[in-house]
């Protein structure tokens, strides 16, 4: 009983360390409003560590042999159902559900696309060479845990060598200019002034975009105030014509002041990264 409490805890101490992993470090600077891709990531690096955790366990033989045993299967059948089930029904709900779109039509389409994807992880088994079973007899269950698995480590085995193969030979291609041409310190210093510069012209106008706010909110009530006069004289009604325009050119100003702040503001995340800048 008390193995498998330590069981339990080690998952409990792996997923609470894959949170802060994703929250703190990954994804600090980003607002995921999605709980749903932390719970998946959690799990996924949980269970992945667990497995190397065992390894651990058992060179240095920490739990029963039984216990390591079942949390394997653990591991193993849980990482199994999350490779094949669960995130590509997510990523196909993701990208297959519009706006426009009723839910069930979606759920079709989802459905039907992790059809497809089952049936193209099934046609990779054509290449997988077949394993008789434990009894000897050449008779295989599609279904065991052994076919699954020798499935997922090919398509990972293929994916990987893709992805690193096409990384080893775009990156160079595309930085390597960066790293061959050096930066010397008064460019560096100039680029910093440029960026002062752009943070002073950003607080410029946040300040005349509130002092126009103001002036537009003063101007309206005392409007308004105007307008709830039962009898207003002429010379009265001639001057609120001459103040609506003027109300009218200053909500110009408001308006061309707003579009020149949308276009610069987002300068205003290079102040956190100016933080971390190391030169």
């Amino acid at each position: 009983m008390s193995q498998l409490l330590e069981i339990v805890v080690t998952y409990g101490v792996l997923y609470v360390f894959a949170w802060l992993f994703f929250t703190r470090f990954l994804f600090h600077r980003y607002n995921l409003g999605d709980r749903w891709v932390k719970v998946m990531f959690c799990a996924v690096f949980s269970l992945g560590a667990d497995l190397l955790l065992l390894v651990i366990f058992d060179i240095s033989n920490f739990l029963a042999e039984d216990v390591r045993w079942v949390n394997w299967m653990v591991d193993l059948i849980g990482l199994s159902v999350l490779i094949t089930l669960v995130l590509p029904v997510y990523i196909f709900w993701n990208c297959l559900r519009k706006p426009g779109r009723s839910r069930l039509l979606s759920i079709l389409y989802t459905t039907v696309a992790q059809f497809v994807f089952l049936f193209a992880f099934v046609s990779v088994g054509n290449i997988v060479p077949a394993k008789p079973s434990r009894e000897g007899t050449d008779e295989v269950h599609f279904f065991s845990l052994e076919n699954i698995i020798d499935r997922i480590a090919v398509v990972g085995v293929a994916v990987m060598a893709v992805l690193s193969g096409f990384g080893a030979v775009n990156t160079p291609y595309t930085h390597l200019a960066i790293s061959l041409y050096p930066v010397s310190d008064a460019e560096i210093d100039k680029f910093v002034q440029g960026y002062h510069r752009t943070l002073s012209q950003i607080v410029r106008k946040k300040k005349q975009l509130a002092s126009a706010r103001d002036q537009l909110s003063a101007e309206r009530l005392k409007s308004d105030g105007q307008r709830a006069e039962d009898n207003p004289s002429v010379f009265s009604r001639m001057m609120g014509l001459f103040n609506s325009g003027d109300a009218g050119r200053k909500q110009v100003c408001y308006r061309s002041w707003r579009r020149a702040l949308a276009c610069c503001h987002s300068f205003d995340a290079l102040s956190d990264c100016h933080r971390h800048c190391r030169y």
